[in-house]
């Protein structure tokens, strides 16, 4: 049910430390997200579209060909230009709920 233990799959199985983890790939995601918007014209045109793939050329560019070369906070240096910034998350979650 959606109050109780079946929300989530990790209730049940007592997985609670998966939760702080969503947190901050959401941060992450949506630094990179504006990194994305600033270097790719039209992307929201292009998603509209179903057109993704500048989108996956722009992750694998600035993201997957590290592999694990890097640390997570090394890629977002690298590909957004600063260390993890929750404040873009905020921004984002601004964005989003008060259009």
């Amino acid at each position: 049910d959606r109050e109780g233990v079946l929300q989530d799959m990790h209730w049940s199985t007592g997985d609670f430390g998966y939760f702080p983890s969503y947190t901050i790939g959401n941060i992450y995601s949506a630094q990179q997200f504006y990194s994305m918007k600033k270097d790719i014209k039209d992307m929201d045109l292009m998603v509209e579209s179903g057109n993704f793939e500048e989108i996956k050329k722009w992750l694998n560019t600035n993201i997957h060909r590290y592999g694990r070369m890097y640390t997570s906070e090394e890629i977002i240096k690298i590909c957004c230009g600063e260390g993890l910034n929750p404040r873009i998350f905020v921004r984002y979650l601004e964005e989003k709920f008060t259009r």
